[in-house]
């Protein structure tokens, strides 16, 4: 869902937007996970942010049915708490309704 959701972004996207993908769910080996941490990978973090000037979205994309872990509500009261918006979709469909409706991409052709 994800690399499909990125693929209509960059068909439709509103000038300006700034989006990027929260590489977190990658680790390797130990080590190169202890790194991570050091750089500053925090886990619970969503999936992608999109930046328009004075607004923010971040929006983790689950697996119908999907629930949230422990680290991903502990990071929700945390974006939320810095005034940034924050969702969770479960469907291509609904993800894609919700950037609409915010401005980040304009209707178009999938």
């Amino acid at each position: 869902m994800q690399r499909a959701l990125v693929a209509r972004v960059r068909r439709c996207r509103a000038p300006g937007l700034l989006f990027f993908h929260v590489p977190n769910g990658l680790w390797l080996t130990d080590a190169v996970g202890a790194w991570m941490v050091e750089m500053g990978v925090k886990a619970g973090m969503v999936d992608l942010v999109f930046a328009l000037p004075g607004r923010v979205l971040c929006l983790e994309l689950k697996a119908e049915d999907g629930e949230l872990r422990d680290a991903q509500l502990e990071a929700r009261k945390e974006i939320v708490g810095v005034m940034w918006g924050w969702a969770v979709r479960d469907t291509l469909e609904s993800a894609t309704e919700l950037l609409v409706e915010c401005g980040f991409i304009r209707p178009g052709k999938w």
